[in-house]
C-alpha cells in the first residue's frame, strides 16, 4: 500500500553537510547567501515577531486570504503539532488557493492530518486515493478512508457512502446501511442527503408516517436551497395521498424548481398551464414555459408546441412554426409528430411525402397512422390499391381502439380469403404485444 512522504516539504528542510549534522555549518553560509535567506525569511513572515495562533491562519483562510493564509500556516507548522493546519495546507495544495496546485504535497499534508483523526482530511485522503490525486489509485484505500471520515460524522463522506450503498456501488447494496449514513449527513444539514432521506421514505409509501418524514426532509433540503428537493416536494403535494392533494404547494413548489433551472420542472409547470392544473389555465403562459431553452430538445415540449402554433392556443395560429416544431419532435422520435407531418403533407396534397410521415408513424404503432394508410390502401389514395395492405392497418387500428374501425372491419376484407385474413390478425397480434406508443 503506497504511503506518503511524511518528510518536511522539500524547501523547509535543511540540508545534510555530510558529516551527521542536520544544519547547514555557517562557514558555508556566505555574506550573500544569508541575504538572500534574510530576504525569503520576510516574504512568508518569519520575521514576523508575532506570534501565529491557529485562529490567524482560519482567519485568513476564511476571509478569502489565501497568499497570506499559505504563508502563516508553513510558518506556524515550524513550531507546531496541529493537523488542523496541516488539513488546510493540503486543501491549498490541492486547490491552489495562496499557491500552486501540488498534488504530492497535498497528499502528504493531508494524510498527516488524517493519521491522526480529522474527519475531513479523511476524506479527501479517500478522494485522493480513488482520483490518483498525488497518489496511486487505490479504491480499498479510497473506500476505507471514506468510512472513517463518515463514521466521525463527517457529512460529504456519510452522504457518498450512503450512496454508494443505495446503489451498489463499489459495495453490497444495503437500503438500512444508506439510511444509516444518509441520516448522519442529514443530520448535520448537509442537503443532498435530506433530499435521498426523504426519497427513502416517500418511495416506502405504506404509511401516512413515511410520506410525512418525507415532506419534512424534502422541506429541509428545500430550505438549503436544493432545487431538486422542491421538486420532490411538488410530486408529493400532487400526489391524492396522505393527507391529500395540496395543490397550491404544488404550484409553488415546481415554480421554484422551475425558475432555478430544473428541466422537468420547467415542463411540468408549462403543462400545468396548458391543463389548467393547479392554475387557471392559461395557454400564453403554458407557451412561454414550454418554449423556455431547457426544453429545446424535449420531445414533449415540441409537439406540444407544434399543437399550439397548429390550433392557436396562447398565440395566433401558425402553421410554418407548428410544421417546425412537429418535424424537431419527428427527428427526435415522435410517432405523434410523424403523424401530424403527414396530415400536413396530405393537406396540402403532397401524398407520397404523406404516405412517408404516415408509414414511419405507424412502425410505432400510433393509431391514426394506420387508420389514414388503411384508408389509402383501401382507396388506392396517392399509392396503389392493396387489399392486403388495406386489411392489416385497419385491424392494427380496430386493435388500438380508433373509432370506426373497431365495428366496421369487415368492408376490409374485401378480396381476402378467410387463410388471408387469418394471417394477417395473426401477424398483427404478434407485433402488437410487445409494442408501446411513444
Amino acid at each position: 500500500m503506497p504511503r506518503p512522504d511524511t518528510r518536511e516539504p522539500e524547501d523547509r528542510r535543511t540540508a545534510s553537510a555530510g558529516s551527521g549534522s542536520s544544519r547547514i555549518p555557517l562557514s558555508l553560509m556566505g555574506e550573500q547567501n544569508m541575504g538572500l535567506f534574510d530576504n525569503f525569511a520576510r516574504s512568508i513572515g518569519l520575521r514576523d515577531e508575532r506570534t501565529i495562533s491557529y485562529s490567524d491562519c482560519e482567519q485568513l483562510y476564511r476571509n478569502g486570504n489565501y497568499k497570506k493564509a499559505f504563508e502563516r500556516c508553513l510558518k506556524y507548522t515550524m513550531e507546531n503539532e496541529d493537523a488542523r493546519i496541516w488539513t488546510m495546507l493540503g486543501d491549498m495544495y490541492r486547490t491552489g488557493k495562496g499557491c500552486i496546485v501540488n498534488p504530492a504535497e497535498s497528499f502528504n499534508w493531508m494524510f498527516k492530518a488524517a493519521s491522526t483523526g480529522i474527519p475531513e482530511a479523511e476524506y479527501h485522503v479517500g478522494k485522493m486515493f480513488e482520483d490518483g490525486f498525488g497518489t496511486q489509485r487505490d479504491p480499498t484505500e479510497s473506500l476505507m478512508w471514506i468510512t472513517k471520515a463518515a463514521n466521525h460524522k463527517y457529512p460529504e463522506a456519510a452522504y457518498e457512502l450512503g450512496d454508494m450503498y443505495a446503489n451498489g456501488d463499489r459495495i453490497p447494496y444495503d437500503q438500512s446501511k444508506a439510511y444509516h449514513y444518509y441520516l448522519i449527513a442529514a443530520k448535520a444539514g448537509y442537503p443532498q442527503a435530506e433530499c435521498a432521506l426523504g426519497l427513502i421514505y416517500y418511495t416506502d409509501n405504506a404509511s401516512a408516517a413515511n410520506y410525512y418524514q418525507a415532506i419534512k426532509w424534502f422541506k429541509k433540503a428545500a430550505q438549503h436551497g436544493m432545487l431538486d428537493a422542491n421538486y420532490n416536494l411538488a410530486q408529493a403535494y400532487a400526489q391524492n395521498r396522505f393527507p391529500g392533494r395540496n395543490l397550491d404547494e404544488y404550484i409553488k413548489n415546481i415554480t421554484i424548481a422551475a425558475q432555478g433551472g430544473i428541466d422537468a420542472a420547467v415542463m411540468e409547470l408549462g403543462c400545468a398551464y396548458f391543463d389548467g392544473f393547479g392554475v387557471p389555465r392559461n395557454y400564453s403562459k403554458a407557451l412561454e414555459w414550454l418554449q423556455h431553452p431547457l426544453l429545446c430538445s424535449n420531445v414533449e415540449a415540441l409537439k406540444k408546441l407544434g399543437f399550439m402554433y397548429e390550433m392557436g392556443l396562447g398565440t395566433e395560429p401558425n402553421r410554418d412554426k407548428a410544421y417546425e416544431k412537429y418535424t424537431q419532435a419527428a427527428n427526435l422520435g415522435s410517432s405523434f409528430a410523424k403523424y401530424k407531418l403527414g396530415s400536413f403533407m396530405y393537406s396540402n396534397g403532397n401524398k407520397s411525402e404523406a404516405f412517408k410521415w404516415y408509414r414511419e408513424s405507424a412502425e410505432h404503432a400510433f393509431p391514426l397512422a394506420q387508420a389514414r394508410l388503411a384508408e389509402m390502401y383501401y382507396l388506392g389514395d396517392g399509392i396503389p390499391v392493396d387489399h392486403h395492405q388495406s386489411y392489416f392497418y385497419a385491424y392494427f387500428a380496430s386493435r388500438l381502439g380508433v373509432p370506426g374501425f373497431t365495428d366496421n372491419i369487415e368492408k376490409y376484407k374485401m378480396s381476402l380469403t378467410e387463410a388471408d385474413v387469418n394471417k394477417i390478425e395473426k401477424e398483427v397480434n404478434t407485433l402488437l404485444s410487445p409494442v408501446k406508443d411513444d
